[in-house]
């Protein structure tokens, strides 16, 4: 699992429309560009789809390609092949925000499995702190999809559960960045724990991503 409350800053990339559900309910549904800058200077634009609890037409046509807007909502990550998906459901949004620049912020809540290398490394300041990477898993079709996260704390610690294949539930600052064109996905880690993983069951989304 992976779940992030954040505030994204950016352009309306298609205008918002009135959908309905499998089961018939109603949706309002668009995307937002968020152009991201890394060091490289190459600017990669993402998409992110959204979804608001609004079966209004009215307000859905305030939503206009091209007009600049910040959302606030939670923002979910989907695997596909090589491919990372964003899709966020609305909270709230403002369409003349204070922030000019593009981005997204926030914190994440993750439920996963470390991967082999977990590692006490120094910074150039020479203060230790803790790097490591884990997965989320997702069942799709007659496999899984898995979404690895970076992870770091700036602690001497490590806590006997931190091995190989160990499972983990951490909250903390979210980390999008982009280098050589792909997509990263990070953490700052605030509060770490041991999860005991459960008989994976297949959960049915309430969202119609």
């Amino acid at each position: 699992m992976i779940k992030c409350n954040v505030k994204v800053n950016g352009t309306i990339g298609r205008a918002a429309v009135v959908r309905a559900s499998k089961e018939g309910k109603q949706f309002m549904t668009y995307s937002v560009n968020v152009v991201l800058s890394p060091n490289n200077g190459i600017n990669k634009t993402i998409n992110i789809s959204v979804i608001k609890d609004s079966n209004d037409s009215s307000v859905a046509a305030q939503y206009v390609t091209g007009h600049r807007i910040e959302v606030e909502g939670v923002l979910y990550f989907k695997k596909r092949g090589s491919e990372l998906y964003l899709d966020m459901s609305e909270n709230q949004s403002n369409f003349y925000p204070e922030q000019s620049k593009d981005g997204i912020e926030g914190e994440m809540h993750f439920r996963g499995t470390l991967g082999k290398n977990i590692e006490m490394k120094t910074d150039k300041k020479n203060r230790p702190y803790l790097a490591c990477s884990a997965y989320s898993a997702e069942k799709v079709a007659d496999g899984f999809e898995y979404t690895w996260v970076r992870f770091i704390r700036f602690s001497d610690v490590i806590e006997d559960f931190l091995i190989p294949k160990g499972t983990i539930e951490v909250k903390g600052d979210m980390d999008l960045s982009i280098y050589n064109d792909n997509f990263n996905l990070g953490c700052r880690i605030k509060e770490m724990s041991k999860w005991v993983k459960q008989p994976y069951q297949e959960k049915k989304e309430e969202l119609p991503f």
